[in-house]
């Protein structure tokens, strides 16, 4: 009987100990205007939320206009902190597809502090993004104990206008 409450009390601490630490932060897409509007634009480019050809969901956000100067888009509510101790990654993953226009270049990266938001790709993934859905990933060693959010870069070598199409962001510390 001691064995069996021993055994019992252990599972029950260990389930509590799994549900009080999530690392994966999944961004389902941008379905919410609230999910949405938590995004902000700096940089060249309009930022909008619609309803057409979205990769899952109802919804897409898109990053449009002359992207030559770059356009970011970053969240600094959608944060993580990283553990105190260990060895500790971040990732970011998002899904990218051109829909008209100049071919962008999409950077991944994570910020610290809005004032630390990159003025450029800098040293992040970089991925070229044609007409069908790409996926985008980024992993760096953080610091621990650190807050990060998301910052999404887009460029374009061209002066044409390009539409650029975003879903499915997911940002997670491993």
């Amino acid at each position: 009987m001691k064995t069996f409450l021993l055994y019992f009390l252990l599972l029950n601490c260990f389930n509590l100990l799994a549900q009080s630490y999530d690392p994966m932060k999944a961004q389902p897409g941008f379905e919410s205007s609230t999910e949405f509007t938590n995004w902000q634009k700096a940089g060249a480019g309009n930022f909008v939320r619609n309803a057409n050809n979205q990769r899952s969901g109802s919804f897409k956000a898109e990053l449009n206009g002359n992207l030559q100067a770059g356009g970011r888009v970053y969240n600094p509510n959608y944060s993580i902190i990283t553990p105190a101790t260990g060895t500790n990654y971040v990732t970011i993953v998002a899904w990218a597809r051109r829909s008209t226009g100049a071919t962008p270049l999409l950077n991944l990266h994570a910020a610290t502090s809005e004032a630390t938001l990159p003025l450029s790709g800098g040293l992040t993934t970089s991925a070229t993004v044609g007409s069908g859905w790409t996926r985008v990933t980024y992993t760096f060693l953080a610091q621990n104990n650190t807050t990060y959010f998301p910052v999404i870069y887009a460029s374009s070598a061209s002066t044409s206008s390009c539409i650029l199409w975003l879903d499915d962001v997911v940002f997670y510390t491993s």
